[in-house]
């Protein structure tokens, strides 16, 4: 495909009135900085807690995620009309349970750690800054 050398037609926009000029308006905002005075070892507590949530988490949506393929599969061949023996129900469940059981203990020590740095971070704010 050849390019053309001749320069780009101007094209001419009309003219606008003074009064429909965009006004502009700048709003300045300002932010208050709040400081607390934390010492080494509640920072590390709090770091450690943060850690902690995070893990239980992690480790509880694992733990489920382990499960998930058997209900998968259960629930495939109870669709598909398969016959479920009693054995691998009874197999299902147990472990199924215990799976649930340990994932909310696994959920409940994330909880467990947002609430407790949650709390310090409270007791720091409210040391910081006397009422």
């Amino acid at each position: 495909m050849p390019v053309d050398p001749s320069p780009p037609e101007r094209i001419s926009l009309p003219k606008a009135d003074a009064d429909s000029q965009p006004h502009v308006q700048t709003y300045h905002m300002g932010r208050s900085m709040r400081f607390f005075s934390v010492a080494e070892s509640e920072l590390d507590s709090i770091t450690s807690f943060n850690s902690l949530a995070t893990f239980g988490f992690a480790a509880g949506s694992f733990i489920l995620a382990l499960i998930m393929p058997d209900i998968l599969n259960l629930f495939t061949d109870y669709w598909l009309g398969k016959t479920i023996s009693p054995e691998a129900m009874t197999k299902f469940l147990v472990k199924g349970i215990v799976t649930c059981i340990l994932s909310l203990v696994f959920y409940g020590i994330g909880g467990w750690g947002i609430w407790k740095k949650r709390s310090r971070w409270n007791k720091v704010g409210q040391e910081s800054f006397p009422r």
